[in-house]
C-alpha cells in the first residue's frame, strides 16, 4: 500500500480529475494547524474529548474542568465555581433535548441542562470517590429518548434522565468488563468496545455475542452500513453489511499501519479522519489510502502533539484534533483545495514559472538555481551555479523564463544576463549587455517575444532592452528625465502585448506603451485628481484574461481592469475599499470559470468579474506565511501555481465549491459596568435567566449603564478574518462595522425606552449570516416618571387641596388670612417641583447641556425668530473621533469625563447666545443664529482647533480627542430636521475623508 503524499495525490487525482501524471510534480496538502492551548485560554494540554453543541459552541474536556469555546475566548466550568463533581473530564456527550453530559474520572456523571443553568450530578456508587464504577469514560445515545448508555471503567449502565436513576440490569447480565471505552446501539443490538474487545448485546432476548479483537476504544457505522472499529489487536477495521458473521475473522478486514486507534469521524465524501497515539490520519474509505499529519518541533503550523485522543468535525467545516498533552489542534478539513509542490529544489523563494510544451515545469528561485520538476525516469533536475546537472547557467538566481515560437528556453537572470538553454547539449549559451555582469541591464525580470521575432526584455534598473536571437544584436532603451517620448522608468517589470506590434510595459513610474515603429513611449500615471486614472505608479504585474482584456496589479493602489485600451486607456480600480484585502498586488492569474486570482502580500483572494465579490484565503487554508512572489504564477492545467518565499502554493479551483451552512453568529457575554453577568440563581438575582444566545428580551433599570454585548462567529478555523457588523435599533440609524478583533458592542446613559441590538458576521470568505442575532432590551424608567408615581403625585396634589377646603370651611371665620398664606405657600412650592422636574427632563445629567428634548424646544424658537427677522441661522452636529476607543481602553468613567471636559470647552468658545446641547453618546448639536455659512465655518474650524491642541488629561491618562463637524443651513421652509439630516450627512463625509475637519452640507 502507498502511503505519505503520493498516496494523497492519488486520491486527490481520483476524486477530483487532473492533468496527465506524466507532466504533474509530486504535491502534497496545504494543511495548517491553529493551536489552541493554554495561552489561549484552555484549562489545560490534556483535552480528552470535544463536541459541538445544537447552538454552534464547542465543549472540550479537559483534566482542569470543562471548557465551552465560542471562536474569541474560553468559558471554564470547575468545580469550585460551575457545580461540577470533578475538574478531571473524561468524555461529552449532547442529547436531543440540548442538555450536555460530562463523564468525569472518578466522580460519575454530571448533568447540564439546556440553558446551562442547573447541574445535576448521578454517581454509579456514592461515597466511593475514585471507584472504577465511578470513573465514566464513554457516554451514547439511546433509542429511548429519556435514556443515555454509560460506559465505566467497570461495565455498562443505563440513565434513566427523567428519575435520575441507573439501570444495572444489562452490568448484571455481562458483568465486569474492565473498561467500556465505545458503545453504540444500532437497530436493536448494543455494540460496547472494552478492554478485552467487542461484545454484542441483543436487547430483546439478552443474548450476548463477545468478539475478542483486543480492546475496541472506537465503534462507527458508516451511511453505508459498514462497521468501523478502532482495535488494539488488529488497529482499523471495516467490515461491510454482514459484519457480525465477519468479526469471526476480524483480521482479514484490518486496514494495515494503524494501531491504538482512539476516535475517528466520517466526513460526508467518505474519507476518514483517524485519531491515534501516534499522530492525525486522513483515510479515503474506498481507496484505503493514508496521508499521516504529525508533530512537527520546528513547524508551528502541524499539529501540536502526536497522541491524540478524540477527532470531531464541527458544522463549518473545523477539524478538532484532542490530544493528550498538545491541547487542540483546528484544521479545516478541506485540504484538497489547495497543494504544495514536494520539491526539495522549490521550497524557497520561487520567483517565476513556466510550463513547457512537453508538460515540464520550470522554476526559477531565488539563490537556489533554475528547477526542472517531470514524472520521469531521471527525475527532477537543477541547474545553477555549482550545480552539477547543465552547464553555463552562471546565476543562481533565475528571474524570467520564455518560450519562444521555436520552442527554444530562454532564462533572465539577476546579474548574469540573459541564457538560451540548448536542450540537446544541455547546456546554457549566455548573453550580457552590460559592461560587467553586474550592470543593471543585466538584472532581468522580464521576457516577451515580439511578432518582430526580437525578445523583449525588461530590467530592474537597467531599462528596456530589445535582442535579436539571429544576429545577437542589441538596443537598450534608458530612463531619460528630458525624452518627451522616453521610457517613464528604468525598472520595467513586466511586459504584455498591446496590438498592433505594441507593448505594454509595466514600471516604478506608471504604465508605458511602446511602439517598436517609431521608439516611442506613451506614459499613463497616476493622478489624485482624475478619475480613472492608473491606482499607483508603482505597477507589479500585467496579466492578459482569456478574453483579452487587461489587468494591471500595483504595489500600492489594488489592481485595475484597462479600459479602452486601444486608444486612451481609462482604469477601473479594485482595492481595499472594494474588499480586496490588500493593495499590494504581486500576480494575478485567471481559473477555467473566468475568476481572477491575486496574489497580495496578504494571501490569495479571488475576484469574480461579474459580482465583484472577493472571497480570501489565508495562512490557515495551507497557503504561504510570508507572501507571494511579483508575477511568480502559473496555470497548470485546471490548477493555479503561486511561487512566493515558501516554495509554491497550488490552487484546485474545481474543488473550492464551499458546500457549507453560512455562518452563524451569536450573542457569548452580556456585561453591566463592565462584568459578565451570571445567570440568575437564588442566590444572586441577575438580569438573565439563560445564557445570553438563548435570551431573547432583557428589563433592565435606568442605572443599568454601561451595558455591552460580546459577539461571535462560531465559525472557528478562520476566526481572525472575521468581520461584523451591529447597531441598535432605536439609537444606531446605521450598521456599525467591527473587524474579528473588536466583538464587543458598548452602550452608556441609554435613556428609558426599548431597543433592539442586532449583528450579523461575515465569515473569512465573505459570507454573511444569515440571521442576525438579536435581543430585545428594555431600560425601565427611574420611579418619578412612572405612570403610577405622575398619578400619585396627582392624588396627592387633590387631597391636599380638599384638606385645605375643609379647614378653609372650618376655620373661615377665624384664620382666613392665614389660611390664604399656606394655599398661596403650597401652591408655589409644588410650580417650583412641577419646574424642576420639567427642567429635568429637558438636561442631559451628565453635561448639563439641553438633551434632545430640550435642544428642539429651544432650536423652533430660535428657527422663528430666525424666520421674522430674515437673518440666517446654522446648524452644527459634532461627533467625537474615535470615542469608542477611549471607553475600551480607559474605562466608561474615563469617557464621561472627555464627554463632560468637551461639553465645557464648546460652551466656552461659542458665543452666549449660541445654542449648543448634547445629541447623544460622543454627539453635539449647536445653532448659531445671525451667522451665515462662511461665519460658522471658522468659529467651527476655531472650535475644532481648540479641541485637538487642548492638553486632555483626564485621571491619570494623556487623551488627545479630534472631532468631526458638519454643518447645514437652516432653510425656514424645510426646518430643523431637514438640516439635522444635512449636516450629518456632512458629518458622515468628514469621517470617510479622515476625520477631524469640518464639512458643509448641501
Amino acid at each position: 500500500m502507498r502511503c505519505g503524499f503520493e498516496a494523497l495525490q492519488i486520491i486527490l487525482l481520483l476524486s477530483f480529475g487532473h492533468i496527465s501524471a506524466m507532466s504533474q510534480p509530486s504535491l502534497e496538502p496545504a494543511a495548517y494547524f491553529a493551536r489552541l492551548g493554554r495561552e489561549q485560554g484552555l484549562s489545560h494540554y490534556t483535552v480528552s474529548d470535544v463536541i459541538q453543541d445544537q447552538a454552534g459552541f464547542v465543549w472540550l474536556a479537559t483534566n482542569s474542568g470543562l471548557d465551552r469555546f465560542d471562536g474569541h475566548k474560553f468559558v471554564s466550568y470547575r468545580q469550585k465555581s460551575a457545580g461540577l463533581t470533578e475538574d478531571r473530564i473524561s468524555c461529552l456527550f449532547e442529547d436531543e433535548a440540548g442538555r450536555l453530559w460530562v463523564g468525569t474520572d472518578g466522580s460519575g456523571l454530571n448533568g447540564l441542562s439546556r440553558n446551562r443553568s442547573t447541574w445535576e450530578h448521578a454517581i454509579p456508587e456514592p461515597g466511593q470517590e475514585g471507584a472504577r464504577a465511578n470513573r465514566i469514560v464513554s457516554i451514547a445515545k439511546s433509542s429511548d429518548a429519556d435514556k443515555i448508555w454509560v460506559g465505566t471503567l467497570k461495565s455498562i449502565l443505563g440513565y434513566d434522565i427523567e428519575t435520575g436513576n441507573f439501570d444495572r440490569s444489562l452490568a448484571n447480565l455481562v458483568g465486569d468488563l474492565d473498561g467500556v471505552f465505545a458503545i453504540l446501539e444500532w437497530q436493536g443490538d448494543l455494540l460496547l468496545g472494552h478492554t478485552n474487545g467487542l461484545m454484542c448485546i441483543d436487547l430483546q432476548s439478552h443474548l450476548v455475542q463477545n468478539f475478542d479483537i483486543g480492546t475496541v476504544r472506537e465503534i462507527h457505522m458508516d451511511r453505508h452500513e459498514r462497521l468501523w472499529l478502532g482495535s488494539s489487536d488488529f488497529g482499523l477495521l471495516h467490515l461491510d453489511q454482514l459484519w457480525k458473521d465477519a468479526l469471526t475473522h476480524a483480521q482479514d478486514y484490518a486496514i494495515d499501519g494503524f494501531e491504538r486507534v482512539r476516535d475517528l469521524v466520517i466526513t460526508s465524501e467518505d474519507h476518514l479522519w483517524i485519531a491515534t497515539s501516534k499522530g492525525l490520519a486522513f483515510l479515503d474509505a474506498n481507496k484505503k489510502d493514508v496521508y499521516w499529519f504529525r508533530h512537527n518541533p520546528q513547524d508551528s503550523s502541524s499539529l501540536s502533539y502526536n497522541n491524540v485522543n478524540a477527532v470531531m468535525i464541527d458544522d463549518s467545516g473545523g477539524l478538532w484534533a484532542a490530544t493528550w498533552g498538545g491541547g487542540v489542534s483546528l484544521l479545516d478539513k478541506r485540504i484538497s483545495r489547495f497543494s504544495r509542490v514536494k520539491n526539495d529544489a522549490a521550497q524557497g523563494e520561487v520567483m517565476v514559472m513556466h510550463q513547457d510544451r512537453q508538460g515540464r515545469v520550470w522554476v526559477g528561485t531565488w539563490g537556489d538555481g533554475l528547477a526542472k520538476l517531470e514524472l520521469d525516469p531521471d527525475g527532477d533536475s537543477v541547474y545553477g551555479k555549482g550545480k552539477e546537472k547543465g552547464s553555463g547557467l552562471n546565476a543562481d538566481t533565475v528571474t524570467a523564463i520564455l518560450e519562444d515560437k521555436k520552442g527554444q528556453l530562454w532564462f533572465g537572470t539577476r546579474g548574469a544576463g540573459l541564457c538560451r538553454y540548448i536542450e540537446s547539449e544541455d547546456r546554457f549559451e549566455s548573453y550580457q549587455f552590460g559592461e560587467n555582469v553586474f550592470a543593471r541591464v543585466n538584472m532581468i525580470h522580464a521576457l516577451y517575444e515580439h511578432q518582430s521575432g526580437s525578445l523583449f526584455i525588461g530590467t530592474s534598473g537597467g531599462g528596456l532592452v530589445l535582442f535579436d536571437p539571429v544576429t545577437q544584436s542589441h538596443v537598450v532603451f534608458e530612463h531619460d528625465d528630458q525624452a518627451k517620448f522616453g521610457l517613464s522608468d528604468a525598472d520595467v517589470w513586466d511586459i504584455e502585448d498591446a496590438g498592433h506590434g505594441r507593448v505594454w510595459l509595466a514600471t516604478s513610474s506608471g504604465l508605458n506603451r511602446f511602439n517598436p515603429e517609431n521608439s516611442q513611449f506613451e506614459i499613463f500615471t497616476h493622478d489624485e485628481n482624475q478619475s480613472g486614472s492608473l491606482p499607483h505608479n508603482r505597477l507589479n504585474c500585467l496579466f492578459t484574461a482569456s478574453e483579452g482584456t487587461l489587468w494591471v496589479g500595483t504595489e500600492g493602489g489594488g489592481f485595475a481592469l484597462v479600459e479602452n485600451s486601444e486608444t486612451e486607456p481609462r482604469f477601473k480600480t479594485y482595492g481595499k475599499g472594494h474588499g480586496l484585502e490588500s493593495d499590494v498586488v504581486q500576480s494575478m492569474l485567471q481559473d477555467q470559470v473566468g475568476h481572477l486570482w491575486i496574489a497580495t502580500d496578504q494571501g490569495l483572494s479571488k475576484f469574480d468579474p461579474n459580482t465583484e465579490f472577493f472571497p480570501h484565503f489565508h495562512r490557515e487554508d495551507g497557503l504561504q506565511r510570508q507572501g507571494y512572489m511579483t508575477q511568480s504564477a502559473l496555470r497548470h492545467g485546471n490548477d493555479l501555481w503561486f511561487g512566493g518565499f515558501e516554495g509554491i502554493t497550488v490552487v484546485h479551483p474545481l474543488r473550492l465549491n464551499r458546500a457549507l451552512p453560512k455562518p452563524r453568529v451569536a450573542l457569548t457575554d452580556f456585561l453591566l459596568f463592565n462584568r459578565s453577568v451570571a445567570i440568575a440563581s437564588n442566590e444572586v438575582p441577575t438580569p438573565l435567566t439563560a445564557p445570553i444566545h438563548q435570551t431573547p428580551h432583557i428589563i433592565l433599570d435606568y442605572e443599568s449603564h454601561p451595558l455591552a454585548f460580546e459577539f461571535a462567529i462560531l465559525e472557528f478555523v478562520h476566526r481572525s478574518y472575521h468581520s461584523f457588523a451591529y447597531r441598535l435599533d432605536g439609537l444606531d440609524q446605521d450598521w456599525i462595522q467591527s473587524d474579528g478583533e473588536i466583538r464587543r458592542a458598548s452602550y452608556s446613559q441609554l435613556k428609558p425606552a426599548s431597543y433592539v441590538f442586532r449583528v450579523r458576521g461575515a465569515n473569512a470568505e465573505g459570507v454573511w449570516s444569515e440571521h442576525d442575532a438579536a435581543i430585545q432590551i428594555t431600560i425601565l424608567p427611574p420611579w418619578w416618571m412612572t405612570w403610577w408615581a405622575r398619578l400619585l403625585g396627582a392624588l396627592i396634589a387633590v387631597g391636599i387641596g380638599l384638606m385645605v377646603h375643609l379647614s378653609r370651611v372650618v376655620r373661615i371665620n377665624q384664620s382666613r388670612r392665614l389660611l390664604e398664606h399656606k394655599v398661596t405657600q403650597r401652591t408655589t412650592e409644588l410650580a417650583q417641583v412641577n419646574q424642576q422636574l420639567l427642567e429635568a427632563s429637558r438636561t442631559d445629567f451628565l453635561t448639563d447641556l439641553p438633551n434632545r428634548r430640550g435642544f428642539s424646544e429651544l432650536a423652533q424658537r430660535e428657527l422663528t425668530t430666525s424666520s421674522r427677522s430674515g437673518l440666517p441661522l446654522v446648524l452644527g452636529i459634532i461627533d467625537l473621533d474615535f470615542f469608542k476607543r477611549i471607553n475600551d481602553e480607559h474605562g466608561h468613567d474615563c469617557g464621561d469625563l472627555a464627554l463632560k471636559n468637551v461639553s465645557n470647552l464648546v460652551r466656552k468658545e461659542l458665543r452666549a447666545r449660541d445654542l449648543v446641547a448634547r445629541w447623544g453618546g460622543e454627539e453635539f448639536v449647536f445653532l448659531l443664529p445671525d451667522t451665515n455659512m462662511p461665519g460658522a465655518l471658522v468659529s467651527a474650524e476655531k472650535l475644532r482647533a481648540s479641541i485637538e491642541t487642548s492638553d486632555w488629561r483626564i485621571r491619570q491618562y494623556d487623551i488627545r480627542l479630534t472631532v468631526t463637524i458638519g454643518l447645514a443651513l437652516v432653510d425656514p421652509a424645510t426646518g430643523i430636521e431637514d438640516a439635522l439630516l444635512r449636516a450629518d450627512e456632512a458629518l458622515y463625509q468628514g469621517k470617510q475623508g479622515g476625520r477631524n475637519q469640518v464639512r458643509e452640507g448641501t
